[in-house]
């Protein structure tokens, strides 16, 4: 509608410029990110991803590329479950707390692996996205006052009542508002 003016042309000359930096910038960590998963640096290739420039390999996708991963002897927890250690312990900082989908697969690992230690933490410290389907996984591995929890940060007041009048907990649930 308006003429460009030559200002115009420089402006697009800079924003080109900075794109094209911006996506070189993207690639050299993706390709840091994949160099380290070659070759086994499996923790370092975590964080890497975990603090990747506008998030761009905090995904399902890393995510299920660290969960086809096999733990090797000489560490303590799955590359999968430390990668969603990672994601988690970075979330504030990052700052992309894990949409449900990723919560739920981090919820999951912790799980398979027994480590319920940091799925407590992950949850009590907001690093986590908390909604019902989580609360009924804790509600599987009998951890009655996380699932509590989860369903109190989800809002799930019915559901807070209905767990506790299952798990016997009644005066819990007559004490909670409905």
């Amino acid at each position: 509608m308006f003429p460009k003016s030559e200002q115009d042309n420089d402006d697009d000359v800079e924003g080109e410029t900075l794109y094209y930096k911006e996506a070189g910038m993207l690639l050299d960590h993706i390709e840091i990110f994949m160099n380290l998963i070659v070759k086994g640096n499996y923790k370092e290739a975590s964080y890497v991803a975990a603090c990747s420039p506008k998030g761009v390999l905090r995904n399902m996708e890393t995510l299920l590329k660290f969960k086809a991963l096999k733990q090797s002897f000489n560490e303590d927890i799955s590359p999968w479950l430390c990668h969603c250690k990672v994601l988690a312990e970075t979330a504030r900082e990052a700052p992309f707390i894990p949409n449900m989908i990723i919560s739920l697969e981090c919820a999951k690992a912790a799980r398979s692996k027994n480590h319920i230690k940091f799925l407590y933490k992950w949850i009590a410290g907001e690093r986590l996205t908390c909604f019902d389907e989580m609360a009924q996984l804790a509600e599987r591995l009998n951890t009655v006052d996380l699932a509590e929890f989860i369903y109190r940060k989800a809002n799930g007041h019915y559901e807070v009542a209905s767990y506790l009048l299952q798990a016997d907990k009644l005066i819990g649930s007559i004490s909670h508002k409905i």
